[in-house]
């Protein structure tokens, strides 16, 4: 390798994605696949704001949507892909975006515990978006979105929940990483959950 591949190789930009051991073992043997449509309210939203039309054959289209130098939200996706044990607090479920306080509290079932993945910006067989909306519409935060398959070969856990631990305790597992890792994020980053 030469100086020049060296210096590309460390400048590249990780790109994160939440999800689940649940579904780790497919991930790892097939890759991780485009499986989201974009939302209606963000489709409205580009076609309204960006000069989408409302027959563009994007809307039908399944995307991968990942975070680049950002743990946070990726954080969030795991949390909801993960299950928490019963009970529930106060409605809220593992798929809830915005727990309360006592969601914090909650233990993760053991055999679906968040996972957030690392992956090159290059991964895949399809270059990644700039996705000025996000996957769910908040749009600033790197979000990146790509229609190919990242294989398992370039794809590595970069976090993962142990079985006893709580939302709270995975969340500040995650901040503490991002800190150590320099990412471009703050302590308010966290605070939704």
């Amino acid at each position: 390798m030469t100086a020049f591949d060296e210096a590309w190789e460390v400048t590249k930009m990780p790109i994160y994605h939440g999800t689940s051991t649940k579904y780790l073992p497919d991930i790892m043997r097939e890759g991780l696949k485009p499986t989201s449509t974009i939302p209606d309210a963000h489709a409205r939203q580009m076609i309204d704001d960006m000069g989408y039309s409302d027959d563009d054959p994007i809307w039908l289209k399944e995307w991968l949507y990942g975070v680049a130098n950002r743990l946070a939200e990726p954080a969030r996706y795991a949390v909801m892909a993960g299950s928490a044990r019963e009970p529930r607090h106060k409605g809220y479920g593992a798929k809830q975006l915005y727990p309360t306080s006592e969601y914090l509290d909650a233990q993760f079932d053991t055999n679906s515990l968040p996972v957030i993945l690392e992956m090159p910006d290059d991964a895949g067989d399809k270059y990644w978006i700039d996705d000025p909306v996000g996957a769910q519409g908040f749009g600033d935060g790197g979000w990146l979105r790509t229609g190919g398959t990242v294989p398992p070969e370039q794809l590595r856990v970069l976090a993962q929940a142990e079985p006893d631990m709580t939302v709270g305790q995975f969340i500040e597992m995650i901040r503490n990483r991002s800190k150590e890792m320099g990412l471009e994020e703050d302590e308010d980053d966290f605070e939704f959950f």
